[in-house]
């Protein structure tokens, strides 16, 4: 699906989705018009941003799982939890990478939506708590997904999973980080990944520097340039930027995963994710690509209910279904 294009000319604010428009005048009356950005101490930008989390956990339907809290045996060791479907559970696995533009976000946050795609899509999900920048930065948090995905195949027996049959799942910062993880795996002999699943990832360091982007939703080009900087520490402008601290910058796609990547019309990243999604469709990597029109970062926890929301939130249960379940 490609993003809206009927009017061009108009202000991308006067594009919003309707079913959109409320849950983000809702956001900018509790934080202001620069929103996260107007927060200046990190930490209570993080305390916020828990909090919304949590909310949004509230306001989920309770899902078929049990939960287990665990402290991954990893050098460092790496916060987890655990969730195992009640019903209809397959042999696949979910390591799921949170959001927050690899500043914020944790386990407790997006609790609700890691229980509800392990539910729906009846597989093993871990969540994990990876060390934030700018007080971890590259690549402390791809670190801690190496390893706990490497824990997650070598507890294949003890969860009762395939271990090849896993995905990486990663929204926003979570999927930046996502991508970088399967860039980093496909030279690895384990298991090659079944799937890589992308929602709204934060790709490319470069964006904020190329020319006027999409200013809608709870992410815009201030939030991202400044997470960008905490992120490479002292890589920076001196030095070289990876591939795996961003993933846009590799040269070479050939070899990743199955990748399934969703974004929206009016998200900051729309234009790094189409990128990401040719250069891999030119390396011959099997993609699926949703773009939503009227749709801005963030929709899928800001707008629950919206019509877009649970369009998406299928696909996905479905890709994972087809993909790590072969169903």
């Amino acid at each position: 699906m490609m993003p809206e294009t009927s009017h061009p000319g108009l202000p991308d604010e006067w594009r919003i989705n309707p079913e959109m428009r409320k849950p983000l005048a809702g956001f900018r009356k509790a934080l202001g018009p620069r929103g996260f950005g107007g927060i200046d101490d990190l930490n209570e930008r993080r305390r916020v941003y828990e909090r919304l989390g949590q909310k949004a956990n509230a306001r989920a339907p309770e899902a078929a799982v049990t939960r287990r809290d665990i402290v991954l045996d990893t050098d460092p060791p790496v916060p987890a939890r655990i969730y195992q479907p009640l019903r209809d559970r397959g042999g696949g696995a979910l390591l799921y990478i949170h959001g927050g533009g690899m500043i914020m976000g944790s386990i407790e946050a997006e609790d609700a939506h890691a229980a509800e795609l392990a539910a729906q899509a009846g597989v093993t999900t871990v969540s994990i708590n990876y060390r934030l920048a700018p007080e971890h930065p590259y690549p402390a948090g791809l670190d801690d997904c190496n390893a706990a995905l490497s824990w997650l195949v070598g507890a294949a027996s003890e969860l009762d999973i395939q271990p090849d049959r896993i995905a990486v799942y990663g929204v926003s910062g979570g999927g930046g980080l996502a991508a970088a993880l399967a860039l980093r795996w496909r030279h690895q002999p384990e298991p090659p990944l079944s799937l890589l699943m992308l929602a709204a990832p934060m790709l490319d360091d470069r964006t904020v520097t190329q020319g006027p982007q999409p200013a809608v939703g709870i992410w815009n080009s201030e939030h991202n340039a400044e997470a960008w900087r905490h992120i490479l520490g002292g890589n920076g402008a001196e030095l070289p930027v990876p591939a795996d601290a961003a993933a846009a910058r590799a040269t070479s796609l050939h070899e990743m995963p199955p990748t399934y990547l969703d974004v929206g019309s009016l998200d900051l990243f729309l234009g790094e994710d189409l990128r990401f999604a040719e250069a891999l469709a030119s390396a011959g990597v099997p993609l699926e690509l949703h773009v939503y029109p009227g749709v801005y970062h963030g929709f899928d926890q800001m707008a629950p209910d919206a019509a877009w929301t649970r369009l998406a939130w299928e696909r996905r249960v479905d890709a994972l279904r087809r993909v790590v379940r072969s169903v």
